[in-house]
C-alpha cells in the first residue's frame, strides 16, 4: 500500500495459546480457577519451567470436533482422550487418561455433566487401581455464585468436601472446606477476597487481584494483569501495509508468607518459608513469545517460536538457574495443536501507541547542523562550565 491514500491497518495476531484453560475444571473446585490459578500457573510455568526434551500434542480430527487427544511425551509421559456431546458446551464430557512413571503411574476415568440453563451439573472421577478414591460431586453455577460438594461413596471413611465463591460486581469472595461432616468442626482449606476488571469494550484486558489464607498457615497475594496494547514498529514476519500491530502483556505477581512464625523456626521446612513469583510475557507477533520469571528459588527465560500452519506448530526454549543447586537446566519444548479457540484482541485505546509520546518542535538551523553530524563554532569567552562543587564559572 502506497500512496497518500493508503488504507493504514493495525495488525491483530491470534493469542499464541489457543483458548482451552479450564476445559475440565468442572471436575474440580471453582475456587482455584475463579480465583486465577489458571491464569498464574500459565505464566510462572508454561516454557519456562521445561527439562530435557517435551513433546505436548494437543489434537482433535478436524471433521469430528467432539474428539480430543491430548498427550505429553517426556520425563512424565501422559496421553488423555476426550469426548464431548457438543462441541460448544466443554463442561458436558467424558475423559480417560493414564500416565506417570512407577509408582506414580495411574489411570483415571472422569466426567461432568451440566445443564446451562439450570446451572446444575453432576461430576465424578474414578482411579481404576483404586477405586475406593473415587470421588462424585454435585454443583451449582450461574454469573454470580458457584457452590457445590464431593464426596468418596466407597471409601471407608465418609469425608465431604466443598467450595462456595460469590461475586458482587467486580468483587469476589469465596472459600474451600474439607471434612464437612464434621460440622461445626470442619477444615478450612482456603478463604479469599478478590477484585476483578475485564474489559467489555473498545479492547482487551484483564485484572485480577486477590488475598488468600491456605490452610491457616500462609497468606498469599497475588496480581494479574492482561493487556492488549498497539505498537509502532516494522513487522518483518507480517503482512506489509500495516499502521501498528497488537502485542499482548501478560504481567503477574505472588507473595506467600507464613502466618505462624514460630512454626517455620520449630519445622525448619522451605515450603513453609516466605516465597514469592514475579513473571512476565511478551507477545510480539503471531510468531514470538518471550517469558520471563524470577522467583525465591530460581530464575528463568523462554523464547517460543510458533508457525500457524494447521496443525500448529511451537517450539520453545527455556534456561533456568536455580539458586540452590547453582546450577543452570535448559530445556526444549516441542507443541503440535490444532484444539481450542484461536482469540484475538484489540488494543484499549489508552494503550493504542502509548498514553504519553514524545513531543516535536521545527528544527533550527543551529540544531540541524548538529543532527547532519556538523558541529557548529560556538564564539570565544561564551563557556559554561560547571564545576564539581556546583558552581558556575564564565
Amino acid at each position: 500500500m502506497e500512496g497518500k491514500d493508503a488504507e493504514h491497518v493495525v495488525l491483530v495476531p491470534p493469542r499464541h495459546e489457543r483458548y482451552e484453560r479450564g476445559a475440565s475444571r468442572f471436575c474440580k473446585s471453582a475456587y482455584p480457577q475463579l480465583f486465577g490459578k489458571a491464569f498464574r500457573k500459565w505464566l510462572f510455568e508454561e516454557y519456562v519451567h521445561v527439562e530435557d526434551v517435551q513433546v505436548r500434542l494437543r489434537l482433535e480430527p478436524p471433521d469430528e470436533r467432539r474428539v480430543q487427544v491430548r498427550a505429553d511425551v517426556g520425563r512424565n509421559a501422559k496421553v488423555r482422550l476426550r469426548w464431548q456431546p457438543d462441541h460448544e458446551n466443554r463442561h458436558t464430557f467424558a475423559e480417560v487418561g493414564a500416565g506417570g512413571t512407577g509408582k506414580t503411574s495411574q489411570a483415571e476415568a472422569r466426567g461432568s455433566l451440566f445443564d446451562p440453563t439450570s446451572g446444575l451439573g453432576v461430576f465424578g472421577r474414578m482411579p481404576f487401581s483404586q477405586i475406593k478414591e473415587t470421588t462424585v460431586g454435585l454443583r451449582y453455577g450461574s454469573e454470580w455464585a458457584s457452590v457445590g460438594l464431593t464426596a468418596p461413596p466407597f471409601s471407608d471413611r465418609w469425608k465431604v468436601n466443598g467450595w462456595s465463591c460469590f461475586r458482587w460486581g467486580q468483587w469476589l469472595a469465596g472459600m474451600e472446606l474439607d471434612e464437612l461432616e464434621q460440622l461445626p468442626k470442619c477444615t478450612l482449606k482456603s478463604a479469599g477476597l478478590g477484585y476483578t476488571v475485564q474489559q467489555q469494550q473498545g479492547g482487551g484486558g484483564t485484572f485480577q487481584a486477590s488475598v488468600e489464607v491456605r490452610e491457616h498457615r500462609h497468606l498469599v497475594v497475588s496480581v494479574f494483569q492482561h493487556l492488549a496494547i498497539q505498537r509502532r514498529g516494522k513487522k518483518p514476519l507480517e503482512e506489509e501495509g500495516g499502521g501498528g500491530i497488537t502485542n499482548y502483556v501478560d504481567l503477574g505477581v505472588e507473595v506467600s508468607t507464613p502466618l505462624v512464625t514460630g512454626a517455620v523456626i520449630e519445622d525448619g521446612n522451605a515450603e513453609e518459608l516466605a516465597m514469592f513469583n514475579l513473571g512476565c510475557s511478551w507477545q510480539l507477533n503471531k510468531n514470538i513469545l518471550l517469558k520471563a520469571r524470577l522467583s525465591s528459588k530460581d530464575i528463568a527465560a523462554a523464547a517460543a517460536f510458533k508457525s500457524w500452519w494447521e496443525p500448529n506448530v511451537c517450539m520453545a526454549v527455556c534456561s533456568r538457574f536455580e539458586f540452590h543447586d547453582k546450577r543452570a537446566k535448559h530445556g526444549v519444548e516441542i507443541r503440535v495443536e490444532n484444539s481450542g479457540t484461536v482469540k484475538y484482541e484489540r488494543a484499549h485505546p489508552s494503550f493504542a501507541g502509548g498514553p504519553a509520546r514524545t513531543q516535536k518542535h521545527k528544527a533550527d538551523t543551529r540544531e540541524v547542523e548538529v543532527a547532519s553530524g556538523h558541529r557548529p563554532f560556538v564564539p570565544g569567552n561564551t563557556w559554561n562550565i560547571i564545576s564539581d562543587d556546583g558552581k558556575r564559572f564564565i
